[in-house]
């Protein structure tokens, strides 16, 4: 039974490395001084973590009405650009009223969705109702925000509450983490190291749950 149980828990772990793995296989070494690169590689990696390996999707909705915002925003601008002046000039001020209406209403989700977001995820929809109440009793649906300063080497991850019954019990949590941590001296990704320090990150976060109902 014991030799059973030593087993189960080995081919978990193994098949936890090669999901891992599978996305570090095609990450090229970078400059270890290329932040923009870096960047690029750790959100690429956080955003994996979240769908993979804690079974959550990306919520496309602000995407989608952030696009529709901005085509409107750059009809608007074209339309103003090509209408003849002083001829149409009351056409002319409604394009640009409505075109900072649209600068006005981009700048509103980025401050309503978080500074620096990364992603909005929600619960897979190809979960069953039972699956879906059970991943949100230990957190709903969150914001997943990155930062990190050029030429510094701090890797910011914060994350943020978004909607349903348990985002009262949670709160907003932040970690830093330097980068070198996550690569070699070659500049080649360790993603064991970054898995880790998600699984830090996201226990910190729904540990901050319990701290609120003590």
């Amino acid at each position: 039974s014991f030799t059973r149980l030593a087993d189960s828990h080995l081919a978990n772990l193994l098949q936890k490395s090669k999901t891992i793995m599978s996305t570090a296989d095609i990450v090229p070494p970078v400059d270890i001084t290329d932040t923009a690169a870096i960047k690029h590689i750790l959100d690429d990696q956080t955003i994996h973590f979240v769908k993979k390996t804690k079974g959550y999707e990306e919520d496309y909705i602000p995407v989608v009405i952030s696009s529709i915002v901005s085509l409107i925003a750059i009809a608007l601008a074209v339309t103003g650009h090509w209408l003849p002046y002083p001829l149409e000039r009351n056409k002319s001020i409604l394009c640009v009223s409505g075109f900072l209406v649209c600068l006005a209403t981009l700048h509103g989700l980025k401050a309503y969705y978080g500074k620096n977001s990364l992603m909005l995820s929600k619960p897979r929809l190809s979960y069953t109702p039972a699956q879906i109440q059970q991943l949100g009793k230990k957190s709903p649906a969150f914001s997943v925000a990155t930062a990190m300063e050029p030429r510094q080497d701090s890797f910011q991850i914060c994350l943020t509450p978004w909607h349903g019954p348990q985002c009262s019990k949670l709160e907003t949590t932040e970690k830093s983490f330097s980068v070198f941590g996550f690569f070699d001296v070659k500049g080649s990704f360790l993603p064991n190291k970054f898995h880790d320090a998600l699984e830090e990150l996201f226990t910190a976060y729904l540990s901050t749950a319990t701290k609120k109902v003590k």
